[in-house]
């Protein structure tokens, strides 16, 4: 791909440059099943897959808004309109190139039915899918990036749609945001936005592991090198949900990604230490690193690659050695000797509250004499 946005099979642009477009592994496969005779049938596709699509042009994609935007139009209108708007602007850059750029107010018109519907359109969720992802196909077109965040519509709406039940249109809205993060000024419209606060709720929660990965992403994205988004979302409870994404092992690594970006605030690292997290992170290290080890010694999978493989790969493979030092480097060097003071401070406040301590070692612990003192008396008075 040479970090080239556009599919060379589709011709699709790509939203994201590390992620490879599958369209020519799958041709290779379905070579080789026909040259080797393989016995696996391979699955059959899905009728979406197999939709055949006509484009349309500005008259026919005016059509569909006027569908789409009119009072007159029922509900099964709107979502069938807004069906195949979001199959045109899947399947041709053409209509993602003209949709803004061409056709006036085309945004605006693409979301009158939320307003119109007001909370109505909550219970037809086929229509939210629709309209949310014709959003996240157009934000993939470079200039309308800056457009779409611009719109005092687009950011409000797609906070509302990761609110919703439905799993596609949470997704798909997440997915339009980190597509918006692509411009930096749009960095600023949306961590001054509602979105930041629905995007570390969708954190929040571990039943949708899809969204919540795309959240993440977002999350990183919309704070890199920005330090007011990352101030805004820490007051905003990043952290307790980062650190429940861990514990639960739940889409561990972008959770880790993000602590070893914020672990340097003061407020984190306290965070850190009441929420008991670095045995956690010791347990993660040391188990990916016996797994390291372990494919290591039986194939010499790494050592290969170092060799032999491409410039990429040997890359890659001395980065994974350094990955989870440098992480351990970046997560805990400030944080690890405040957290480990915290623990050991919680654990002599059981010990003097049980009687296993005199005031002298509590003072050698670095507590205040009159913390110290206030323990001994509590623990004198339920001896009573």
């Amino acid at each position: 791909m040479n970090h080239n946005r556009t599919c060379p099979k589709s011709k699709q642009v790509l939203y994201r440059v590390c992620l490879t477009p599958n369209h020519l592994i799958n041709e290779l496969i379905t070579r080789w099943c026909l040259v080797s005779n393989s016995k696996y049938d391979r699955p059959a596709p899905k009728p979406s897959d197999i939709e055949i699509v006509t484009e349309l042009f500005t008259d026919g994609i005016e059509l569909l808004l006027q569908r789409i935007s009119s009072p007159s139009s029922s509900v099964a209108d709107q979502t069938e309109a807004a069906k195949e708007l979001a199959l045109q602007s899947s399947k041709f850059v053409q209509v993602r190139d003209f949709f803004i750029k061409e056709l006036s107010d085309s945004i605006t018109r693409l979301l009158t039915p939320l307003s119109v519907l007001g909370d109505e359109v909550d219970s037809n969720p086929e229509l939210q899918e629709n309209i949310v992802t014709t959003l996240f196909n157009m934000s993939t077109f470079e200039e309308n990036k800056t457009l779409l965040a611009e719109n005092h519509q687009v950011i409000p709406v797609l906070a509302k749609f990761m609110k919703q039940k439905s799993v596609v249109t949470r997704r798909n809205a997440t997915l339009t945001l980190v597509s918006l993060l692509d411009i930096d000024s749009n960095k600023i419209i949306i961590g001054n936005s509602v979105a930041l606060k629905a995007l570390i709720d969708l954190i929040g929660e571990l039943d949708d592991l899809s969204a919540t990965h795309e959240a993440l992403c977002a999350v990183i994205y919309l704070c890199c090198d920005e330090m007011e988004n990352w101030k805004k979302a820490i007051s905003l409870g990043l952290t307790p949900f980062a650190v429940r994404n861990i514990k639960a092992r739940r889409n561990s690594f972008d959770s880790l990604v993000i602590l070893a970006l914020i672990s340097l605030h003061e407020r984190v690292i306290q965070e850190l230490a009441n929420l008991g997290v670095i045995y956690d992170l010791l347990s993660i290290l040391i188990l990916e690193e016996q797994k390291l080890h372990e494919e290591e010694n039986q194939h010499k999978t790494f050592t290969k690659l170092a060799m032999q493989g491409s410039p990429v790969a040997v890359m890659k493979a001395q980065g994974i050695y350094i990955v989870l030092g440098y992480f351990l480097l970046g997560m805990c060097h400030r944080g690890l000797d405040s957290i480990i003071k915290n623990q050991r401070y919680l654990r002599l406040k059981w010990r003097i509250r049980h009687g296993r301590v005199n005031k002298r070692q509590y003072y050698a612990a670095g507590v205040t004499q009159g913390t110290a003192r206030d323990l001994v008396r509590q623990r004198r008075q339920r001896s009573r």
